[in-house]
């Protein structure tokens, strides 16, 4: 296991370091059915797999006490968010969940380290792939209009990175995810070396 992700914190890093991370390799298939009151006693049955139970375990290491709360804190808000993400790596092979807050256990040790304990749950419990691509544009003069195919099958939440290597008469972005029709527009005298990095998932743009 090489690299955690929970809703954009990395839990492997010097301050999070994650040792394990629990879940059920199956999930239960649940099966409903409800009998229609009439003569031939016919069935209206529905079948949905059941939720995956994931737990990630760690800890947090600080300097001071204060920072190992502050740390704290940073986990419990990343925990506690809607609509999250789990991403897990191993090796090339990445696998994203989107899951559910069930519990958060702490247990501080010392005032510069604690453990801690996250359940979550998927309630697509299969995960899905991801996918990554880079282009390098040199010499462009006018409108350049560029497509991008992204594989995988997770729903795409891209971040964008843009590096102005050098430019003339750079005023204005336009990012348009071409099955919605959805379009953003970034308007701005760019210069040169200028770092643009678009984060879709958090709907955050930071220049420089």
């Amino acid at each position: 296991m090489e690299t955690v992700i929970l809703n954009s914190l990395n839990l492997t890093t010097d301050s999070y370091h994650t040792t394990d991370v629990k879940y059920d390799i199956s999930a239960d298939r649940k099966n409903n059915s409800y009998v229609i009151p009439r003569a031939d006693r016919a069935k209206l049955v529905s079948s949905e797999l059941g939720i995956k139970n994931i737990i990630i375990l760690g800890y947090v290491l600080a300097d001071t006490k204060p920072e190992l709360l502050t740390k704290i804190d940073a986990l419990k808000k990343a925990s506690y968010s809607e609509n999250m993400t789990l991403s897990v790596t191993y090796g090339s092979t990445t696998r994203i969940y989107y899951v559910d807050f069930s519990k958060i256990d702490f247990e501080e040790l010392g005032i510069n380290y604690a453990s801690y304990s996250i359940e979550l749950t998927a309630n697509e419990p299969t995960g899905y792939s991801n996918s990554s691509e880079s282009e390098l544009f040199e010499n462009e003069t006018g409108d350049l209009d560029e497509t991008f195919t992204m594989d995988g099958s997770f729903r795409p939440e891209p971040t964008f990175t843009i590096t102005v290597n050098s430019e003339t008469d750079l005023t204005q972005l336009n990012i348009s995810e071409t099955t919605s029709g959805n379009t953003l527009t970034l308007e701005e005298t760019f210069a040169d070396d200028d770092i643009i990095v678009v984060n879709t998932k958090l709907k955050k743009v930071l220049l420089n």
